[in-house]
C-alpha cells in the first residue's frame, strides 16, 4: 500500500512541477501540510519520547616508543611478509618501534569529541586559535 501510494504522490507532483501548475500544486501542499487535531495530541507524546542523536567517536590508537606517541597507521593484523612493506610506508615516528599501542576511548557526548580532538591534535598551534576565533564568530548562529 505505502509504494503506490508515493508512487501516485510523485508521479502528481512531477505532473504539477512539468505543467508549471503553480496553483494546483499550491493547494495540494496545503492540503498534506495541514496537522489533523488527532496528530496534534500526539506531538507531546512524540516529544516527551524523543532521544537526542547518537554520538560516536572513534578510539584513538597510538603506538609508544623510546620517541613518544605516534599515530597509529599499521594495520591490526599483518603477516610476516607484510611488515617491511608497511615499514616503508609508516610515519618517521613508528619506523622500527615496538608493536606497544595504547588505545583511548571516548564517552560518546560533547565532551568526549573535545577530548577526542584534544587528544589528535596540537591545540597550542596558531591554527588552534584561528579556529577557536571562526567557532566563536560563528556561534551566534547556532543558538
Amino acid at each position: 500500500m505505502g509504494k503506490p501510494a508515493i508512487a501516485a504522490f510523485l508521479r502528481k507532483l512531477q505532473v504539477f512541477k512539468s505543467t508549471a501548475d503553480v496553483r494546483r500544486a499550491g493547494e495540494m501542499f496545503l492540503r498534506y501540510s495541514q496537522v489533523g487535531d488527532d496528530m496534534l495530541a500526539l506531538r507531546p507524546i512524540v516529544q516527551a519520547r524523543e532521544r537526542p542523536r547518537p554520538l560516536f567517536l572513534q578510539p584513538l590508537l597510538r603506538l609508544n616508543g623510546q620517541r613518544g606517541a605516534c599515530p597509529m597507521r599499521r594495520p591490526p593484523v599483518l603477516r610476516t611478509v607484510g611488515i617491511a612493506k608497511w615499514e616503508s610506508r609508516a610515519p618517521p615516528c613508528a619506523r622500527g618501534m615496538s608493536d606497544d599501542v595504547t588505545l583511548t576511548e571516548f564517552d560518546a557526548s560533547a565532551d568526549g569529541l573535545v577530548q577526542s580532538f584534544q587528544a589528535r591534535f596540537d591545540v597550542t598551534q596558531p591554527w588552534a586559535a584561528q579556529l577557536l576565533e571562526l567557532a566563536q564568530r560563528d556561534a551566534p548562529h547556532f543558538v
